[in-house]
């Protein structure tokens, strides 16, 4: 499955890049019910195809692969070579001879890819998260030990360990592995590592996911399999732990599945006939709303669109569910980062559908459509798929439709709804 440029983090605000440029969309409680969309002013000038957030840090990279960092930096998890917090975006000088294509954020720590397909760490390294060999701390980009026989194309964290995906469909994790993975050599060996260790899988993996001490993998033939601690439910199984450490088909899914997207403690599965599961943490915001019970769903659940409709795409935060439709309807599980005026009440167990809130669907739409030259920024690799994945729905509304409105989006900064 060739990797996309995220261009959409819901982790903590909504962070959007659209037409080359962020926007924050800010929903404190400072703002009470209006929404703040805020343009990153200080990256004007740069063309942005693909942002990371979380644990209090954002990261910006440019077509041109150069990458800014801003946000908390306790652990030198930003790479600029110290350890004091940024308020704006900085320019990590310690990544520019990598090209990096992709940036995950762990906890205390952040994990880089190049388009070359090696991998770089930095940040906090207590349990061997940073895979150097070591426990010492970075605050400059390092390699990770082991891969460089390997062409790396995709990577995942949690808040204490990482995987990496092969060209070959292999997946490697290194960190806090006690609880989550199983392990070659020797037969669901439980351990924590500061190297990579090769991930026991008979079966090509297409999709990694790193949850809280559980890891899950999405195969080339459609299947989800799971592994690690099922204390949020996130191993699909009816049990607390599944302590053998080897990967198990997540039960009751029988159709096979195109894409698995995964918060901390939720993840939904999106099918080949358009339909999605759900399952893990749903309770406080419950992004998986009344379509799982309220807690801890071990099973995953049918979610489902009014009058039978079609789900394109699915994005998740930590608390949040968004649902597209093949129609270019929007819908919402959990918070409500976007705040807007929906077709139900702000009810967390409702599924909210954005009607009259033109900006932030565009922005959305926006985030969704493929980089026209993707394959250039990614590297060969990342085939004609990424190009023509949405080729044939219609995600988003073009420029000589609504001329006026992205003038509006462009040239305004700071502006409320």
């Amino acid at each position: 499955m060739p990797l996309e440029p995220q261009k959409i983090s819901l982790t903590d605000d909504a962070l959007i890049v659209s037409q080359g440029k962020i926007c924050v969309i800010n929903n404190t409680k400072q703002t009470q019910d209006k929404l703040v969309i805020t343009w990153i002013t200080e990256l004007e000038k740069e063309k942005i195809i693909a942002i990371a957030a979380g644990s209090g840090r954002k990261f910006a990279i440019s077509s041109n692969h150069l990458v800014w960092a801003w946000g908390n930096n306790h652990f030198g998890e930003l790479g600029l070579g110290h350890y004091d917090d940024c308020s704006s975006p900085q320019l990590v000088r310690s990544a520019i001879p990598h090209e990096i294509i992709k940036i995950v954020a762990g906890e205390h720590f952040t994990v880089w890819l190049g388009k070359s397909g090696q991998v770089w760490t930095c940040g906090g390294n207590s349990v061997g998260q940073l895979g150097t060999g070591n426990e010492l701390d970075s605050n400059v980009l390092v390699p990770v030990v082991g891969l460089t026989k390997h062409r790396i194309i995709d990577i995942a964290a949690s808040r204490s360990h990482v995987l990496a995906l092969s060209d070959a469909g292999e997946v490697f994790a290194w960190g806090k592995l006690s609880s989550n993975t199983g392990l070659e050599p020797g037969t669901g060996r439980l351990l924590n590592s500061n190297r990579p260790l090769k991930l026991k899988c008979q079966d090509k993996v297409s999709r990694i996911i790193a949850c809280t001490n559980a890891t899950l993998v999405l195969t080339e033939t459609g299947k989800v399999l799971a592994c690690g601690s099922n204390d949020f439910g996130l191993a699909g199984q009816d049990v607390f732990w599944l302590g053998s450490g080897d990967l198990i088909a997540v039960s009751i899914i029988n159709e096979p599945i195109m894409d698995l997207v995964g918060s901390k403690e939720h993840v939904i599965a999106l099918t080949q006939n358009k339909t999605a599961y759900g399952w893990g943490r749903n309770y406080e915001f419950r992004p998986l709303g009344a379509f799982a019970r309220y807690g801890i769903a071990v099973n995953p659940q049918l979610i489902t669109l009014p009058e039978n409709g079609k789900i394109a795409k699915v994005l998740v935060g930590n608390n949040t569910t968004v649902l597209v439709s093949e129609d270019e309807k929007i819908y919402l599980l959990g918070e409500n980062l976007f705040r807007a005026q929906s077709s139900a009440d702000d009810n967390r167990n409702d599924l909210l559908e954005l009607i009259d809130e033109a900006q932030i669907k565009d922005l959305l739409v926006n985030g969704l459509r493929p980089e026209p030259n993707a394959q250039d920024i990614l590297g060969t690799k990342m085939l004609d798929a990424t190009l023509t994945k949405y080729s044939d729905i219609t995600l988003f509304s073009s420029s000589e439709a609504n001329p006026k409105q992205e003038k509006q989006l462009t040239e305004k900064t700071t502006y409320q709804l």
